[in-house]
């Protein structure tokens, strides 16, 4: 009899693999991190665009009331203005609307009275511009033109 006695154990690979090692915790948990904070990011700028395009939609809408007002008022009584923009609930969009007539001459290109009606809707200024005459680039800007006859 040979008294020494040679034992092998052989490991399953269900043993070898019990769990994950700390390298492959700190990718995973790294992965998810970035992925977390990119969706963050991009509700971050969702709601921005919503604002802005909340209050362009304001602009526009009083710009296409105010063009369909100085329709309404008679041709003698169509003049240059400004007003404040204001949201529905009147809170202040942080803007102005000017509008500028100008009444064209009769003749062979215009058989009759006009009088052309440009309406400048400026809002989101971060510097107080003058009605956005071009030299406010921060303003958002919407433009409408229109011409009414006598």
């Amino acid at each position: 009899m040979n008294p020494t006695r040679h034992v092998s154990v052989v490991y399953s690979n269900a043993e070898r693999c019990r769990g994950f090692t700390m390298l492959e915790v700190l990718v995973t948990v790294l992965i998810l991190a970035v992925g977390v904070l990119s969706l963050a990011a991009l509700q971050i700028l969702a709601i921005k665009n919503i604002s802005l395009n909340n209050d362009a939609s304001g602009a526009a809408f009083q710009a296409q009331r105010k063009i369909e007002e100085l329709r309404n008022v008679g041709f003698s009584g169509i003049a240059s203005g400004t007003e404040t923009l204001t949201k529905a609930a009147g809170q202040p969009i942080n803007g102005v609307m000017t509008w500028t007539v100008t009444t064209l001459p009769v003749g062979a290109v215009f058989p009759n009275r006009y009088k052309d009606v440009v309406l400048d809707a400026c809002w989101a200024c971060t510097t107080v511009c003058a009605a956005c005459d071009g030299g406010c680039t921060t303003c958002k800007k919407i433009e409408l033109h229109t011409m009414i006859s006598e």
